[in-house]
């Protein structure tokens, strides 16, 4: 493979290989170009056009914007669609802007279709011409490669249309590749339009019945299949904004939400009764076609019904699984009941009605029961710190502190390809945050709105200011036990922002660099590599022959923090990265997104008194336990009085794990069982046969 120059642009020109001794053999390689049209055509799986609407071609300007289009996307073949030329004003165009392409301009669907070459990489030779359609032979230059393309451009009316359909059909294809592209003016599935007249059952039947014929597939399409979302989107979009930065797309996010509300309204419509209706039409065409098995028309419009109640299935699926939020695909349940079941369970766990005061009293007063769920979150959120002293400078640094390379390495400057490379990693199942945008919006509008995105995250970076409306959040209460009757049986889950999980993931990412050298080995979550299952081994080895009687004095000690992420005071965070020699400029990013004897276990109690003193976090002493091995009844009291817990049983539960000092019982694998049951259950609703 080599390159030449011609007229000054670097093209790349597949050559043989060899002298006439070789036979005609020909090295065959992919052209090692972005968007690179030869490549397409000869691997035969392209999801672009080669044919596009210029709507009139007269100009000159236009015809230099063209050509400047085919240069940068290095298309060798095309047809232009609509370009309003006739025959001389074409020949001109040829002669002085596309000097070096030839063309064929045909006098039956002049004006209409105009197809260009580039004579150095293809020769065409027009096979058939018709008023939509023109059908070549497209020979590549030093290859022994040929294929058939055939250019549409279909009449706007349906009875116009019937004329091209027989053409197309009248073609004989021999064993040769067929390329079939441009404006057909038709659709080919009840999903191809959205919004307007609905698509009826007459529309698509003309060409699917080619399609059938045809024996073609249809090639699959890079981005959305509908360019109404994006026009839509675009349209608010580049409205004027004077505000910049993260500032500028949050509020063109708040904008834009009004349109989308509109557009969904007006265009997508009722998900759940489209599909029933598609439902109840493709049984009634489906009874008919049993009915007459010899009846062409109603065998036909089964099929039209089956891809038409396909479509409205799969879009239905799509919001029965946002509305459930289970992961049905890792279980392979396709019953629309376990769902149906699923958003009633959330439904109802959503619907907080009442709550049990101190008394045991059910108090079910609306007024009572917001205020007494307020207050409860009131006192540990958003409220003044409990931590009484500053952290131990002296301590941290007798551990591993971070260098010079590692804090450069921390503070490196981040690309746009960065910004993308976390975004797109957010699941598009994950809950959106209070602006109701989640990752999939960012991954369907990267093309258009992606550069803008990357350098408004960028620009935090740089600036280290986050807006306020950036910075909130939704709490989502999730309940811990399976009859809630508190406040404190709720776990708060807060749901961020999209942009604002982007930052955070690009954080983590360079943190993840740093933490395994800051902590220690023992400690395996949320390090990568480590997994927390070498704990529970670890702890399974330590808690053995524990309920001997003659083993030696020993204890453990489960200690749960009440609700450390959310009491931690975020003053000792800053003051521990300042002391684990973070760069300044990495915390200021960091804080603006968050805002076995008597004497060892007095040693222990004291060292985690001082954490809880530092951190603001508080022992939970309904949770927390210690376990005695060996030792008498009155030091057991001794030791009882100075850690002020409760004495354990085994077994306990260690992440989850329940732990004993002997072999598993069949009382433990309880809570295994219990949830293999569950799993079972969600199977009964299947109509088996």
């Amino acid at each position: 493979m080599s390159r030449t120059q011609a007229n000054k642009e670097n093209w790349e020109v597949p050559k043989k290989v060899g002298n006439s001794k070789s036979r005609g053999k020909t090295v065959s390689t992919n052209l090692d170009s972005k968007q690179n049209v030869f490549k397409v055509l000869q691997e035969q799986e392209t999801g672009e056009k080669n044919g596009w609407n210029v709507r009139g071609l007269n100009k000159r300007d236009k015809q230099h914007a063209i050509l400047s289009l085919l240069k940068m996307n290095k298309v060798g073949i095309c047809a232009l669609l609509e370009n309003k030329l006739k025959r001389d004003k074409a020949n001109d165009m040829m002669y002085k802007v596309f000097f070096a392409w030839d063309h064929y301009s045909s006098t039956i669907a002049e004006s209409r279709l105009l197809v260009l070459w580039r004579k150095s990489f293809v020769k065409v030779q027009v096979l058939l011409e018709h008023q939509q359609f023109i059908h070549c032979l497209v020979k590549f230059s030093s290859l022994q490669l040929e294929i058939l393309i055939t250019f549409v451009y279909g009449f706007n009316f349906l009875t116009e249309r019937l004329d091209m359909w027989r053409g197309l059909s009248s073609l004989h294809i021999s064993n040769k590749p067929w390329l079939v592209v441009g404006d057909f003016n038709a659709v080919f599935n009840f999903d191809d339009r959205l919004g307007g007249k609905v698509i009826s059952a007459n529309e698509i039947l003309d060409s699917t019945a080619w399609l059938a014929c045809s024996q073609l597939a249809t090639l699959k399409c890079i981005g959305s299949n509908f360019t109404w979302f994006k026009k839509t989107v675009m349209a608010s979009w580049l409205k004027p904004m004077t505000a910049g930065g993260l500032l500028g797309v949050t509020k063109k996010l708040l904008r834009l939400k009004h349109v989308l509300n509109v557009f969904n309204i007006k265009e997508i419509g009722d998900i759940e009764q489209g599909y029933h209706h598609a439902k109840g039409d493709y049984q009634l065409a489906l009874s008919k076609a049993q009915d007459s098995p010899s009846d062409a028309t109603a065998q036909e419009a089964e099929k039209i019904a089956a891809i038409f109640y396909k479509d409205h299935y799969a879009r239905y699926r799509s919001y029965l699984i946002q509305r459930s939020k289970v992961t049905w695909l890792q279980k392979g349940d396709e019953n629309n009941s376990y769902f149906h079941a699923c958003i009633k369970k959330r439904r109802k766990e959503n619907q907080i009605v009442s709550f049990m005061n101190d008394q045991g009293d059910i108090i079910d007063d609306y007024n009572a029961v917001v205020h007494h769920f307020l207050d409860h979150f009131r006192s540990y959120m958003g409220s003044h710190s409990s931590a009484t002293s500053l952290v131990k400078t002296y301590c941290i640094e007798l551990g591993p502190c971070l260098d010079i390379d590692k804090q450069l390495g921390l503070i490196t400057e981040f690309t746009k390809a960065d910004v993308k490379k976390a975004l797109f990693s957010i699941p598009g199942t994950k809950s959106p945050g209070l602006d109701g945008y989640n990752s999939e919006f960012y991954k369907a509008m990267w093309k258009q709105i992606g550069d803008e995105i990357s350098v408004a995250v960028l620009d935090f970076f740089s600036s280290g200011r986050i807006p306020v409306e950036l910075n909130k959040t939704v709490l989502a209460l999730v309940p811990k036990t399976d009859i809630p009757s508190r406040a404190i049986d709720y776990r708060p889950i807060a749901c961020c922002n999209t942009l604002y999980k982007c930052i955070s993931k690009m954080l983590c990412s360079r943190l993840s660099e740093v933490l395994p050298s800051l902590i220690s080995p023992n400690q395996g979550a949320f390090i990568r590599g480590r997994s927390l299952a070498h704990n529970i081994l670890i702890f399974q080895d330590l808690i053995k022959n524990y309920n001997r009687r003659n083993t030696s004095p020993r204890s453990v000690l489960k200690i749960d923090l009440s609700k450390s992420y959310d009491t931690v005071d975020w003053g000792f965070l800053e003051r521990l990265l300042i002391s684990l020699r973070f760069p300044p400029r990495l915390i200021h990013w960091v804080m603006v997104c968050l805002r076995a004897n008597r004497g060892s276990i007095q040693i222990i109690k004291q060292v985690f008194d001082d954490f809880c003193n530092s951190s603001g976090m508080k022992t939970n002493l309904s949770k927390s336990q210690v376990f005695f091995g060996g030792i008498s009844a009155q030091d057991k009291v001794q030791l009882q009085q100075l850690l002020q817990l409760e004495e354990g049983t085994f077994p306990l539960k260690y992440l989850g794990i329940p732990m004993r000092p002997t072999k598993w019982k069949e009382v433990d694998c309880g809570e295994i069982l219990k949830k293999i049951k569950l799993r079972l259950h969600t199977w009964t609703s299947r109509h088996l046969s």
